[in-house]
């Protein structure tokens, strides 16, 4: 029931808030060079069985030509875990509209999630919004918000 509600409430908010706000970065067209260096990545959402909540930060890198990786943490039941993004793609489209596949390994070398696909939408590129829509792994229903890392100088 929670990954129903979840899921409806998730996909309700992402076109509501994001259909109206990608029109303009859709006007001026986007290529996988929009998505270029270092951004934080958060997800939340919750893992099967039983829909406990989890949590996921990592720092990643996007190459501008369709490869990205990166690490952080994740949490689940209270546990911090340290994981490692691989095997990672994306394809941006000119309408600012963006599908990421990849891999996750935990500590151990171990994969945590395999092949998972996410389709999110660029927000003048610096900003992306994303939602689960192909689980392999089993873990569940989430989505991801990707935020270009803008360093001190």
């Amino acid at each position: 029931m929670y990954k129903t509600l979840f899921t409806g409430v998730a996909a309700s908010l992402l076109a509501l808030g994001l259909f109206g706000t990608n029109a303009n970065a859709a006007a001026a067209g986007c290529t996988a060079a929009t998505l270029k260096g270092t951004w934080t990545y958060t997800l939340v959402g919750f893992a099967e069985p039983g829909a406990t909540p989890f949590s996921a930060l990592r720092k990643v890198t996007f190459d501008g030509k369709g490869k990205w990786s990166g690490a952080g943490s994740r949490v689940a039941s209270g546990a911090v875990k340290s994981t490692v993004l691989k095997n990672a793609t994306y394809q941006v489209k000119a309408d600012c509209t963006v599908n990421f596949t990849y891999e996750i390994f935990d500590e151990a070398g171990k994969v945590f999630l395999d092949s998972d696909v996410m389709f999110g939408f660029i927000n003048n590129a610096n900003k992306v919004t994303a939602l689960l829509t192909e689980d392999t792994s089993g873990l569940g229903t989430y989505t991801a918000v990707l935020e270009k890392l803008e360093l001190a100088k």
